[in-house]
């Protein structure tokens, strides 16, 4: 049966029918995952091919682990996606019953599962946000308190989902339902211990995406935790395992978190120029002069 497993996720959809019996479709190991949960973490497109098999042969697209993930989490966990493939297979997932409200720690639920990965611009991914928005029984302000709503969630992620987040926006309205208020977007922050907590927020977010332990970059005299540039604070953070020991095979390559003045969404600076440059750039592409003291 291991190796079944180990086929179903590593291996070519000829080679997993070599060993398949169909009446393994539904067959779970001593960890509680599917033979469905494990083809579905194959790369595109044997895993579509080998989940359409499984599916063909009634295994449960509801399933769920006792760690509370779904055949939808896996699927859009991935590293890599394949929306010729991959799409029709999540629509399928839905259709045959997976929830898509489930929330699993740390990738909560399916929709925010695929928003998390940062990797992705949103003009990637839409053809999967057309199939999760459309989900059977979808609620966006699910989980309920006091846990973070999908949502609320999604508005932490910034500008790098901005659209998506207007989309969920969108759908609250047309289901005549209320756009929850979000303190952190509209709020002031108008001193670094307040930018300090907006960063500490993102960084709960962003341990999700990068799967390791961040932290603010505190106790190097030559970083400054949080800086002021005007009408932005930029907060500076890395893997805790980096800090630490300064081995830069365990650094996190990404930037520093620039948190508006005016409350406005928080946004991820690149690594490609200097601070100052970046966030130039930032206010041509929005619009914003530089605000005074």
């Amino acid at each position: 049966m291991t190796d079944l497993w180990f086929v179903a996720k590593r291996r070519t959809y000829e080679q997993f029918l070599e060993i398949y019996d169909p009446a393994q479709a539904n067959a779970v190991d001593r960890a509680g995952s599917t033979l469905l949960h494990a083809a579905l973490a194959n790369k595109p497109p044997e895993r579509s091919r080998i989940a359409g098999r499984l599916l063909d042969d009634g295994a449960d697209a509801a399933a769920v682990t006792a760690d509370g993930v779904t055949t939808a989490h896996v699927l859009l966990g991935g590293p890599r996606h394949d929306a010729a493939t991959d799409v029709p297979l999540l629509r399928r997932l839905f259709e045959c019953g997976c929830d898509p409200n489930q929330a699993s720690e740390p990738f909560g639920t399916p929709l925010l599962t695929l928003a998390r990965q940062l990797k992705f611009i949103d003009e990637a991914l839409t053809p999967f946000y057309d199939v999760l928005l459309e989900a059977p029984g979808l609620d966006v302000l699910a989980p309920p308190p006091p846990a973070r709503s999908t949502f609320e969630a999604l508005v932490l992620l910034g500008d790098r989902r901005a659209a998506l987040t207007d989309r969920v926006r969108a759908l609250l309205r047309a289901q005549g339902r209320q756009v929850p208020p979000v303190p952190s977007a509209v709020a002031r922050v108008d001193d670094a211990a307040a930018a300090r907590r907006v960063a500490l927020a993102v960084l709960d977010e962003l341990e999700r995406e990068y799967a390791v332990p961040l932290a603010l970059w505190e106790g190097d005299p030559e970083v400054e935790v949080v800086s002021d540039h005007g009408d932005v604070w930029v907060v500076s953070w890395n893997s805790v395992e980096y800090l630490r020991t300064r081995d830069f095979s365990r650094q996190v390559l990404a930037g520093p978190i620039a948190v508006p003045k005016d409350g406005s969404r928080w946004l991820m600076l690149g690594t490609a120029l200097p601070v100052d440059e970046e966030l130039r750039e930032w206010r041509a592409a929005t619009g914003r002069g530089r605000a005074s003291e």
